[in-house]
C-alpha cells in the first residue's frame, strides 16, 4: 500500500477549540454578575437569618391577608388583621 499526501477532497472541518470557545466564553460582565449574585446570597443568609417578614396578599375572593415569618423559628402564619399579627409578635416574644 503506498501513502500519499493528497488532499482529501470532502474534508470534514472539526473546530473543537472555536465551537467551545463561542459556547463557554465568559465576558468581564458575566462575571461580575455572577459574583454579584453569589454576594448577595450570602449577604442575605448571613446578615437576614433571624429576620421577621411581613407582607400583605389578597385571598381568591380578593379579602387582605397578612402574612409573617419568623425566619429564625422557622414559624409562619397567615393572618385576617393588622390586630392578629400584632398578637402573634407578642407572642412571639414572650414564649
Amino acid at each position: 500500500m503506498k501513502l500519499t499526501d493528497r488532499p482529501i477532497s470532502n474534508p470534514i472541518s472539526l473546530d473543537v477549540k472555536s465551537a467551545f470557545d463561542q459556547r463557554w466564553s465568559l465576558t468581564g460582565k458575566d462575571i461580575y454578575n455572577f459574583a454579584t449574585q453569589i454576594t448577595r446570597g450570602l449577604f442575605k443568609s448571613l446578615a437576614g437569618g433571624n429576620q421577621l417578614e411581613i407582607w400583605q396578599s389578597r385571598d381568591r375572593q380578593g379579602n387582605l391577608l397578612w402574612n409573617v415569618r419568623d425566619r429564625l423559628s422557622g414559624r409562619s402564619a397567615q393572618l385576617d388583621s393588622e390586630q392578629e399579627v400584632r398578637i402573634w409578635l407578642e407572642e412571639r416574644y414572650h414564649h
